[in-house]
């Protein structure tokens, strides 16, 4: 099974520890017989599904299809369909780690806030590449085209990658068919107020035809107080996909 959506990671390290720990455990265990091996396969399910609880944040839809893909394994007796599904969930487990590792903080999203606040002489010199103007740090560059397709990282860059963020949140929500949760709702208001930076200092740089920023900045002023009332000490830890 391949992880795919966005995860919230509780906490990094932990996360990162605790599958290897799983991965190390069950791979060094061996069995006397069948019954055995079918019951040590349902204590390394049971260990997994704990482990998603407590490093993920259950309420995203990728860890939920995480769990239920193991769950699914905790009915059956049958060892050769136990064998099999050890190797599926160790390439999960080993697939979440790297995602774990990729993670990063939420306040360490790329923004195009900093921009907003430079002078407009300072914005306009800065916007040609948000990389090198510091604008944004260096390993936002593949978090936004996660391969290298061109060299210079601009403020078209850093709102597709909001967009396809809400994209994202939009398509689990209609697969489930389900109301939004609060963690969901609040991913979903730093991406719309991260695209009103963006919306901002297009305006401010005068990048973009004129028409395609009229009746933006009012939009963009409300999602970022929407979300700016929410801020706290956040600390979670997210990983998405390009």
């Amino acid at each position: 099974m391949e992880p795919r959506g966005i995860f919230v990671i509780k906490d990094k390290e932990n996360a990162v520890a605790q599958i290897e720990h799983l991965c190390k455990k069950y791979n060094s265990k061996n069995a006397a017989n069948n019954v055995q091996s079918v019951a040590l396969f349902k204590a390394y399910c049971r260990e997994t599904i704990s482990m998603l609880e407590t490093c993920f944040a259950t309420e995203m839809q990728g860890v939920t299809r995480c769990k239920r893909f193991v769950e699914a394994f905790l009915y059956t007796d049958d060892i050769n369909n136990t064998q099999a599904a050890t190797i599926q969930i160790f390439d999960m487990l080993m697939q979440l780690r790297n995602i774990a590792q990729n993670a990063t903080l939420i306040k360490d999203l790329p923004s195009c806030k900093k921009l907003t606040e430079l002078s407009t002489e300072d914005a306009i010199a800065a916007a040609t590449d948000l990389i090198k103007s510091d604008i944004v740090k260096g390993i936002a560059k593949s978090w936004i085209l996660g391969t290298k397709i061109k060299d210079a990282i601009e403020i078209s860059d850093i709102r597709k990658y909001y967009n396809d963020q809400i994209e994202e949140l939009q398509k689990e929500l209609h697969e489930e068919q389900r109301e939004i949760s609060p963690i969901e709702q609040f991913l979903m208001d730093k991406f719309n107020a991260e695209i009103g930076y963006c919306d901002i200092a297009s305006t401010k740089t005068g990048i973009g035809a004129a028409k395609e920023v009229v009746g933006l900045l009012d939009i963009a002023h409300k999602n970022i107080n929407k979300f700016e009332q929410q801020l706290d000490n956040m600390t979670l830890q997210i990983s998405t996909p390009y």
